[in-house]
């Protein structure tokens, strides 16, 4: 893998179209590859895509923002889910419901979903509770 460019510029690995993508690195290739390997790759590339200040833009339904706010709310329960990345999700979040939770009941429950979050640093359970 020394010296391989796995991604080339406006490549479209998203969907696993890996044909004509890579410089020298299969998908097969990548798809073999230990952590350990892949990982110096994913951290360049990750890197450059931080940097590129690129923004995505999405349309959702109202529906679909609820449920991607939902698991977002759900993925940050976890106690082990509270880098760099959580702090992104959460904000991304936070926009979701400010744009879906417009009526008393949905911004109840979703501020409900945020309990969840406060209430697992709490419990001695996990976090694993009925009552939530």
């Amino acid at each position: 893998m020394k010296g391989r460019e796995p991604f080339s510029e406006g490549s479209d690995h998203r969907h696993g179209n890996n044909s004509g993508v890579f410089r020298g690195v299969s998908g097969s290739e990548l798809a073999i590859l230990t952590n350990e390997e892949l990982e110096p790759l994913f951290a360049r590339e990750f890197d450059a895509l931080c940097r590129s200040g690129k923004v995505v833009r999405l349309r959702l339904s109202a529906v679909q923002a609820w449920a991607v706010l939902g698991m977002i709310q759900l993925a940050l329960s976890h106690p082990k889910n509270n880098g760099r990345m959580a702090k992104i999700a959460r904000n991304v979040a936070m926009l979701l419901e400010a744009t879906v939770a417009m009526t008393p009941a949905l911004a109840e429950v979703a501020r409900r979903g945020w309990r969840r979050e406060a209430e697992q640093d709490e419990s001695d359970d996990g976090g694993l509770r009925d009552d939530v």
